[in-house]
């Protein structure tokens, strides 16, 4: 088994390439998408929150109701802004550091609870399934703690 600290490099590594894109495809919103986000990070055992708030992104735009994930890194996990605010430079995407012209404003936090029946609800995937094929998809970057 390796250490945690090394697990959680490799699943945030295999988060970014992989199942995120595969999220990004899906038709959620992005409530939707944080909370199907929640559940894999909770199976892969990587910490973090769900907020509800605000973003602004200085030259593209204002989203008043906006859901995204944080990591205790303070990395940001968001597949949605670009729905609302379109492609432009500076619109983040993906597992990333916010820059200083995106404004993330939490008004509330979500606690993440496992219930592998939220998943396949908004995604119609079995949850394991779903990470044994995204594993299987990319081996090098394995989402289980083995």
């Amino acid at each position: 088994m390796m250490p945690p600290a090394e697990f959680a490099a490799r699943a945030l590594e295999a988060l970014d390439a992989l199942p995120l894109e595969v999220l990004h495809g899906m038709p959620l919103e992005c409530d939707g998408a944080s909370q199907a986000l929640s559940q894999i990070l909770l199976h892969a055992g990587i910490d973090h929150a769900i907020h509800v708030g605000s973003l602004t992104v200085d030259g593209s735009g204002h989203i008043p109701l906006h859901w995204w994930v944080t990591l205790p890194t303070g990395q940001c996990c968001d597949i949605r802004a670009r729905m609302w605010l379109g492609d432009a430079p500076g619109v983040p995407h993906g597992v990333f550091l916010p820059t200083a012209a995106q404004h993330y404003q939490s008004k509330a936090m979500r606690a993440p609870v496992t219930t592998a029946v939220l998943f396949s609800i908004l995604t119609s995937q079995d949850l394991d399934a779903f990470v044994a094929s995204i594993t299987s998809a990319d081996p090098v970057h394995p989402l289980t703690a083995a």
